[in-house]
């Protein structure tokens, strides 16, 4: 599973314009992500434990800023980090263009390796803090899960 995806690596389509287009990732995975790796490749830019970087660096507000004032159903394209490959097929089946597989970063720190993030922040017994700090994101990944599975079968494809 990728940590992040870039725009820049999509093959523009030919037939269509794409106007508005996002991927998502769960956001305690996202979060769990930006933590760790920032703890360890740039200290300066996290302090303290994942709650307060959530709040000193306005983590909670993520996806708004992203997105600005589109709303997730508004979204041409929606794919999901949780569902990439399907994701992947998804653009493809929209726009006539495969995108290509380029691994660009990995994460020093590999909390996932063992489990996913979100069930380290159930080990630790932080998970429901991290949600509720992240709420306004989860409430925005929610609506672009739906978004991602009406493009889904929209699409013929099958949805998970």
């Amino acid at each position: 599973m990728y940590g992040h995806f870039c725009f820049d690596d999509l093959p523009l389509p030919r037939h269509r314009k794409i106007k508005r287009a996002a991927f998502f990732r769960d956001p305690v995975e996202w979060v769990g992500s930006y933590y760790y790796y920032n703890r360890e490749k740039h200290p300066s830019h996290v302090s303290g434990d994942i709650l307060s970087a959530v709040k000193d660096i306005g983590l909670s507000s993520g996806f708004r800023r992203f997105l600005g004032s589109v709303q997730a159903e508004e979204l041409d394209f929606v794919g999901l980090q949780e569902n990439y490959e399907g994701s992947l097929l998804l653009f493809e089946k929209m726009f006539g263009k495969t995108v290509p597989h380029r691994f660009k970063n990995s994460s020093p720190v590999s909390i996932s390796k063992n489990g996913t993030y979100r069930e380290h922040f159930f080990k630790e017994g932080i998970l429901g803090d991290i949600e509720n700090a992240m709420s306004e994101n989860m409430a925005i990944y929610s609506r672009a899960v739906e978004r991602h599975r009406f493009l889904m079968r929209a699409n013929g494809l099958a949805t998970n």
